[in-house]
């Protein structure tokens, strides 16, 4: 039996020119071959009577079972004619719906663009991709030219590798429109691309009309770059299985080579067209809005898609024109919204977030001057994990460099956090054109590296907000490139931030937060949560040249012990803050430490140093009476005797935690609430607590909360 599963617009077109060609599209046919190992092959029909459908109009098939079915050698296969080139992605998909897995010794490998390339015989001789940028020129009718570019660097990641793929085997008839599905959706992809490619290459002579840029946005999408010769736009276009609708302002789908993506400015209002890829059983439905992604525009805020496996990509839009629509006729009268001065509308768009300012900025050229007011941009906020952060961060840039030529000089914030697809491109564009930016979160994004971050704190003077938590590469905050080298005098520089978060940072070691120390002074807030290879070693260093942190976090930093708590000590009047959570090897003696030269504490967190005492307990409630704040669950010796000495000298108490101290008992909780009176909040969980003690805190401090889990008490 043979399925032709795929027809490309180009060969309907062909076709429609030349009756006599022979077949077109793409053919499967279905066989039998043999196999390396047994698969259970049906021996009967198993198209139930009468043959049934599914919720989505494909026939049903009955299971396989011993009776109809044997263990053979064998299965069956798909032939492809012709061959399909074939994304590592899309091939690792195959297995997964059949449960046969490809020997990749079978298959040959190699960079996508260079498979498509020698199908299409436009390599030009060349028999490898050299990883540099590969440039077509795409001639169209009416004498204009296309310029396309595929970066080298981009389509050399191992998940962009391609093969040749002939046969695909499979065990069961079920198998077949899933596996069919996919085929059209690589075919959808292949066609796109291969409209991009020509012999034609560039020279001085031709001058372009439209220039596009290329580039893969994950393993089963492209997206499209457009630049117009004669203007500084950009709009991106997204090649995958479904477009984003909210987005885009219409859709095109490319019929051939010749109508190539065009972005255009011809109407006001709609300036941007987004093109999906030309298979129309892979675009879903618009009247199917149920199913939704996070897709997210230039400033990452969520918009619903049509498709759950649709990604959206950055754009900025040309300036809405006024050359083919008046936009007030003589009868027509103005909204009420236009009726506000420009200065009421200015206030009003300040209190937008960035991506309902993106979209302000497509209703009208007023509206498109005032939203890019540089006053409203001194923040940029970017959400969402399928997100193409740089790409959005740089054409960011770009359009807010317009007014200042390759500098932004009012953007100060930059929160990417949760953008896991931002990498040190992303940074670079921030670092080269935002010199003012003082605060800079990018939690989570662990693509970051010290080459980044080394770029941003060099080329941006004033920033005083950095938080790389989750940054598992971030080893080294410093003005040199080279971690090992300390800051010097002849240098004459030093890193300004006050703040730096990087917690989660597993690959920090003494040496990086030693030279962190060194360059980075004036630093009052410092967290460094579960960086597991740091010791008491580091902590002398950070004590010696940050003599300001006023706040220090060092939960679960299990190589903490004492000796590290005497260092931290070292800063004296400063400290206010100090959390060593769950770190064992602290014991009475290094809180002695902190609480002998660190008499304006305020907030501690020792949960689960179970070395801590009543002794410590006591020594800290003595030394510390501005104490407002004091965590000390799951550590099993401290008992009412240490909970008696905190409410004599600590009565200034709002916040206790005594999770699961087993020897806390109601006498203590009766002095620290006939003491502490501004207590509001207590946390008695897996405690031994009588509802009596309970109740008596609820009379004695009336505004604390109370967190338990005694029935009895309610």
């Amino acid at each position: 039996m043979t399925i032709q599963y795929y027809i490309s617009p180009s060969d309907i077109l062909l076709e429609m020119s030349d009756s006599e060609r022979g077949s077109i599209g793409q053919l499967a046919l279905v066989t039998v071959g043999p196999s390396d190992s047994t698969h259970r092959l049906q021996m009967a029909s198993v198209i139930p009577q009468p043959p049934q459908l599914d919720a989505q109009g494909l026939p049903l098939f009955s299971p396989l079972c011993e009776v109809l079915s044997e263990m053979m050698p064998a299965c069956f296969q798909l032939k492809l004619q012709p061959p399909l080139p074939m994304l590592s992605s899309f091939v690792e998909k195959l297995s997964q719906i059949t449960d046969v897995a490809i020997a990749d010794a079978d298959l040959q490998w190699a960079p996508f663009p260079q498979l498509m390339m020698t199908l299409l015989g436009e390599n030009g001789g060349k028999k490898t991709w050299d990883g540099q940028d590969a440039h077509f020129l795409v001639p169209l009718p009416g004498k204009e030219i296309h310029s396309y570019v595929l970066p080298g660097a981009a389509w050399e990641e191992a998940a962009l590798r391609g093969t040749l793929m002939s046969t695909i085997p499979f065990t069961h008839p079920a198998h077949v429109p899933a596996l069919l599905e996919l085929l059209r959706h690589q075919c959808a992809i292949n066609t796109l691309l291969a409209s991009c490619i020509t012999s034609l290459r560039p020279s001085p002579g031709p001058v372009c009309d439209l220039y596009c840029e290329v580039l893969p946005e994950s393993g089963s999408s492209l997206s499209v770059t457009f630049h117009l010769s004669d203007s500084d736009s950009l709009s991106v276009c997204k090649g995958s299985s479904s477009i984003s609708s909210d987005i885009s302002s219409s859709t095109d789908h490319t019929p051939t080579k010749a109508p190539k993506n065009v972005a255009t400015t011809e109407d006001s209002d709609r300036s941007t067209r987004t093109l999906s890829t030309p298979s129309p059983g892979l675009i879903l439905p618009t009247k199917s809005p149920s199913l939704s992604s996070p897709a997210l525009s230039i400033n990452g805020h969520e918009s619903t898609s049509p498709s759950g496996s649709a990604e959206t990509v950055a754009m900025v839009h040309p300036q809405p024109g006024t050359q083919t629509r008046s936009r007030q006729s003589k009868g027509q009268h103005y909204a009420p919204i236009d009726l506000l001065p420009d200065h009421a509308l200015l206030q009003i768009f300040s209190h937008l977030p960035t991506n309902q300012l993106c979209c302000c900025a497509r209703v009208c050229r007023r509206w498109y001057n005032l939203a890019w007011d540089p006053r409203l941009w001194s923040t940029v906020r970017l959400t969402g994990e399928l997100l193409h952060a740089d790409r959005a961060l740089r054409v960011l840039t770009h359009r807010l460099c317009q007014d200042t030529p390759n500098v932004c000089l009012t953007l100060e914030t930059v929160v990417a956090s949760g953008c896991r697809r931002l990498t040190d491109r992303g940074l670079h564009a921030v670092a080269q054109c935002c010199p003012e930016l003082r605060r800079l979160e990018v939690t989570g994004c662990y693509n970051i590296s010290n080459e980044a971050v080394f770029e941003v704190v060099s080329c941006c003077p004033n920033l005083e907000h950095l938080n790389v938590s989750g940054c598992s590469k971030v080893t080294c905050i410093s003005l040199t490139q080279e971690a090992s080298v300390q800051l010097s005098p002849l240098h004459g520089q030093q890193i300004s931030i006050h703040y730096l978060d990087m917690s989660d940072c597993f690959s920090l070691e003494d040496q990086g937060l030693r030279t962190i120390a060194s360059h980075c002074p004036r630093l009052t807030h410092l967290y460094l949560r579960r960086c597991t290879r740091l010791t008491d070693e580091a902590l002398r260093h950070l004590a010696l040249h940050c003599p300001s942190v006023r706040e220090l976090s060092l939960s679960d930093c299990r190589l903490v012990g004492d000796f590290g708590l005497r260092e931290v000590a070292r800063l004296e009047g400063c400290l206010r803050y100090l959390s060593v959570a769950h770190c064992g090897r602290i014991t009475d003696v290094g809180v002695r430490y902190v609480a002998r030269y660190c008499p304006r504490l305020r907030y501690l967190n020792a949960r689960g140093c179970e070395g801590l005492t009543d002794h410590g307990l006591g020594h800290l409630a003595r030394s510390c009476p501005k104490l407002k704040s004091l965590d000390v669950g799951k550590c099993p010796l401290v008992s009412d005797s240490g909970l008696e000495q905190l409410a004599l000298y600590c009565q200034g108490l709002r916040r206790l935690s005594l999770r699961a101290c087993e020897s806390v008992t109601g006498r203590g909780l009766r002095a620290i609430a006939a003491n502490c009176c501004d207590l509001q909040l207590l946390n008695v969980q897996d405690c031994e607590v009588s509802p009596e003690a309970l109740r008596f805190v609820r009379r004695h401090c009336r505004r604390c909360v109370i967190e338990h889990t005694n029935p009895g008490f309610f």
